[in-house]
């Protein structure tokens, strides 16, 4: 047998064997500003029931309002989800309000999966809601990076995200530009 062919196929099952399904479904935590620039809407919905459309499953949802993106998004009925696979976005068709950021794709669908942002609304932090509502778009000049070993610098238009996945930072904050175009932290 070639060398590299066992080479290979060593790495490959070392490299297989070293993670379980479930870690494949892990999500990368992002700041909600990050969240909300990247996407294409922001709608404050509810979920109405699931159900399928065009052999596509999903949920059926009721847009109450647009926090970011055209007005055309209230008109959205339904978004698909990564049904069948291990990262199913599943969410219980509890007539409550959620906040979701979502992006359209070419053929206009709108989807969700696992690492998409939907919140509860009666869960979110108030600052949290009132950047989602309109604070976060005056900061999508800014760029919000993280890092693992302190001291971290920074780049004139970026904020480093120093507390993890649900401090102060994530809840209170928004990564604001000030003078000089220099971006930096500042309570919403």
């Amino acid at each position: 047998m070639d060398i590299r062919i066992l080479i290979t196929f060593m790495a490959s099952f070392l490299f297989l064997g070293c993670y379980s399904p479930a870690e494949a479904c892990k999500c990368i935590q992002r700041h909600p500003q990050t969240v909300f620039c990247n996407s294409d809407a922001v709608l404050k919905i509810e979920f109405l029931s699931s159900g399928t459309q065009y052999s596509e499953k999903g949920y059926n949802i009721k847009v109450s309002e647009v926090w970011k993106g055209s007005e055309n998004f209230k008109t959205i009925t339904f978004v698909s989800t990564m049904a069948g696979t291990s990262c199913e976005l599943s969410i219980p068709s509890d007539n409550q309000e959620y906040i979701i950021a979502v992006s359209k794709s070419d053929d206009g669908k709108v989807s969700l999966g696992l690492c998409s942002f939907v919140k509860l609304l009666s869960a979110m932090p108030p600052k949290q809601i009132a950047g989602m509502q309109k604070a976060y778009a005056k900061g999508c000049g800014c760029e919000i990076t993280t890092c693992a070993v302190p001291p971290c610098p920074s780049l004139r238009r970026q904020c480093i995200l120093e507390d993890g996945d649900s401090g102060n930072q994530q809840q209170n904050m928004m990564c604001a530009p000030h003078a000089k175009g220099i971006c930096s932290w500042k309570t919403i």
